[in-house]
């Protein structure tokens, strides 16, 4: 059993919407629920709500972009993620599924003739170099 599924589903929208309001403190939220360590975390981000510090999730100042599950949802915080840990739904972008199959024809290549292998290999690079530079 997570340590938030003690919470009905109500009771979980109501956490979150109290957290929404800026007006309450998110100390005086976890005292009132008994939330403690990063349950009331656990809970925003469940609700599809976004945390007020940015940094919260992202330890030491580190930044980074959460997913959000294309079928459920919900925010996925897990660096590298393919599946979406609630629901198990494929979560990749169309970029990235490019430059993963991509990716994979590298080892192939080992089985052409080696003068026909050169501009298929550079070709690929070229490829996975401008779908990367895409969205930057």
């Amino acid at each position: 059993m997570s340590r938030t599924e003690r919470f009905t589903l109500e009771e979980k929208k109501q956490i979150a919407a109290e957290y929404a309001d800026k007006s309450n403190k998110a100390r005086d939220i976890s005292n009132k629920w008994a939330l403690a360590g990063g349950m009331l975390k656990d809970i925003v981000l469940e609700m599809g709500g976004e945390m007020r510090n940015p940094n919260a999730c992202h330890p030491k100042g580190k930044s980074g972009k959460n997913k959000v599950c294309p079928k459920c949802h919900k925010k996925i915080e897990l660096k590298g993620a393919k599946f979406c840990p609630y629901c198990g739904s494929d979560i990749r972008s169309e970029k990235e599924l490019l430059i993963e199959r991509a990716q994979r024809i590298f080892p192939l290549l080992g089985y052409l003739p080696s003068p026909d292998d050169e501009p298929v290999r550079n070709t690929i690079k070229d490829m996975i170099d401008y779908i990367s530079k895409e969205d930057k």
